[in-house]
């Protein structure tokens, strides 16, 4: 199976029989007073599928090209795994904010199994996990992490405050032990939003490959021999 970071928090999934998956795509230009903006070009691919781990416009942006089958994280919530087009879809109840959701509303870390690989997508984590939600989440191969975040605090939650130092993404990252991890939702040429960048979320972190392609491949067989973290750094396609 293979892996394309499309841009922001989207990625394209395709199986070795040719099925692919978009993940959470975005609008294209969406604006957000007074985080940012997105810069990156419209996702022209086809999906078989499209899976959506929340209710944002940078994250839910429909339609996608071709007749997707949608699978929302936020409707699969606790009902165990789904079939869909015979892909296994499963999904952990989360919260945007470490606030129970007050502040920025619900999310769901949702999950895939393509080619016997585990793919879960984290959508906007706000909070490290509980010890179970560790183990519901399982043995995870590939971590797609929505490394960039922001907060709202004061009176009237007018005050925008950036996990500068990514505890709380580092938090995630100790938690999961992900095999493979893949950063993405961060601030860099297309994406102004006031989030870090990756080299600040890599900031003492070794095993490290810095991959100039937008798509990797990954086979179930590789990664069971081969276990220990790694994170991928790749580039948008879009």
């Amino acid at each position: 199976m293979r892996i394309k970071w499309l841009g922001h928090a989207s990625v394209m999934i395709t199986s070795k029989s040719g099925l692919k998956i978009i993940t959470d795509p975005y609008e294209p230009g969406y604006y957000a007073v007074p985080a940012g903006s997105l810069m990156y070009d419209e996702i022209t691919e086809s999906a078989d599928i499209v899976a959506i781990t929340h209710e944002h416009p940078d994250h839910n942006a429909l339609p996608v090209r071709g007749k997707p089958e949608i699978v929302r994280g936020m409707e699969i919530r606790g009902k165990g795994p789904v079939n869909v087009k015979g892909i296994e879809f499963r999904a952990l109840s989360t919260f945007h904010d470490d606030k129970q959701g007050e502040l920025l509303g619900e999310n769901a870390i949702l999950g895939c199994n393509v080619d016997g690989v585990w793919v879960y997508h984290s959508g906007d984590i706000g909070h490290v996990l509980s010890e179970a939600q560790v183990t519901e989440l399982g043995e995870i191969d590939v971590f797609l992490l929505c490394i960039g975040l922001i907060d709202k605090e004061g009176p009237d939650f007018s005050k925008f405050v950036i996990d500068s130092k990514a505890t709380i993404m580092n938090g995630i990252y100790e938690q999961l032990k992900p095999k493979r991890l893949i950063p993405i939702h961060f601030r860099n040429s297309k994406c102004d939003f006031r989030f870090i960048s990756v080299s600040e979320f890599l900031q003492g972190k070794g095993n490290v490959s810095y991959l100039d392609v937008t798509e990797v491949a990954f086979d179930k067989r590789f990664l069971d021999r081969r276990p220990d973290p790694h994170i991928i750094i790749l580039r948008p396609a879009k």
